[in-house]
Parts: structure tokens; sequence; C-alpha cells
């Protein structure tokens, strides 16, 4: 064998093989950190959206136009977007949009906003409509506990508010 198959045998080789080994390690380490900023920005929303509510007499901004009502009560536009599975948006639970607070009897429970798809025209079952990442869903209730979830637990949530407390 020549001297340059030696060289290829005992330095590139096990380079690539602890590439290889490395590799996924930092493609999670990525993943964990969107994960934690997605998570911050949803609970920064949830709060913002608190203090929208105090301004408009307990009432939460309606589903069809929330970005434009928290535009001023947000630090910046990206506080509407993640980058978790490409570039997306939050989505605002539209069975609780326009509810007044004091009528809720648990905000604790009662889903806020979520990363998914928008749910203007499904407004109870929102189940359906959330995204999974690494089979989990991230949700943010009315009082702004946001957190990773299982999917079997999300229907524990609150969806849609009935209509009487509209």
């Amino acid at each position: 064998m020549p001297w340059w198959g030696w060289i290829l045998i005992l330095v590139f080789l096990p380079i690539l093989a602890i590439g290889s080994v490395v590799y996924p390690v930092f493609v999670q380490a990525q993943l964990s950190a969107k994960k934690s900023i997605a998570l911050l920005s949803i609970k920064s929303l949830s709060e913002s959206t608190f203090i929208y509510s105090v301004d408009y007499d307990n009432h939460l901004p309606l589903a069809k136009n929330w970005e434009t009502a928290m535009a001023t009560y947000v630090k910046t536009g990206t506080a509407f977007t993640h980058d978790l599975n490409g570039p997306s948006k939050f989505a605002l639970n539209a069975g609780v949009g326009g509810v007044s607070t004091n009528k809720m009897k648990d905000t604790d429970t009662v889903i806020l906003f979520f990363l998914g798809s928008n749910m203007q025209n499904s407004p109870s079952g929102g189940e359906s409509n959330v995204f999974l990442v690494n089979e989990e869903a991230l949700t943010s209730t009315v009082i702004g506990k946001a957190k990773w979830t299982k999917p079997n637990e999300l229907s524990s949530y609150v969806w849609d508010i009935t209509p009487a407390a509209k």
C-alpha cells in the first residue's frame, strides 16, 4: 500500500468516524435551543395578551385579527413566528377569541395560543390543528402557562368556551 493510503486510513477515516458520531448531538442541541426559544416566545405572547385584555375590559382579542390587535403589545413582529419546522406562525385558539376572561372558570386549563394551523373555521376540536415537534405540542393557557405537552394530554385542556360565556 502506498504511503498516502496509510495517511488516509490513520488520519481521515477516524475524523469522519468522529464526525458521524458527533453530528446527531449537534442536531439535537439545535432543536432543543429552537424549542426553548419557541416556548419563551409563546409565553411572552400570552403575557402580552393578558396586558391587552386588561386594557380592553378583560376581553381577549378576536381570532380573525389578533395579530393586528396585539402589534402594540409585543416587542417585535417576530413574537408571532417560530422556526422549528421552517418559518411558521403561532395560532390563537378561535374558541376563546373575544371572550371575557372574567367569565372563564379555569383560566389555567383554557388554551390560548398553540403551535399549529389557524382554527377560524373549526373552533372546537382544536387538538387536530396542533403541530407536533418530536411528539410534543407547544401550548399556552390564558394565564400564560406555556409548556410542551404530549398529544394524549391535549384533551385535558379546554379548547372552546361555551357560547354562554361569550
